[in-house]
């Protein structure tokens, strides 16, 4: 997942619409016991730098999958295919 933006939410379009006049939202993810609050991406591109950690192999080949194209699947991809706002990539084995 990317800020708390999880594949498969029901509030994932919304956190990743360009137009959502929110800049934090509520988000249910499939998988966890517990809702969360998440930035949108429209509040995070409005950043002046973007950061991402990633650690292992599994989520190496999912940062090498979001390269490609904006996936839904893979909600960092909407952050990687954007040119405006510098996004920093730090991974550890």
């Amino acid at each position: 997942h990317t800020a708390s933006l999880f594949p498969e939410a029901a509030e994932l379009d919304a956190g990743l619409d360009l137009g959502q006049q929110q800049a934090i939202i509520g988000v249910t993810p499939p998988v966890a016991p517990h809702r969360r609050l998440s930035m949108t991406r429209t509040a995070l591109l409005k950043c002046d730098k973007l950061y991402l950690s990633i650690q292992g192999n599994g989520k190496r080949e999912v940062f090498e999958r979001a390269r490609e194209k904006e996936d839904r699947r893979w909600p960092i991809s909407y952050f990687l295919q954007q040119k405006e706002t510098p996004l920093d990539v730090y991974w550890a084995a």
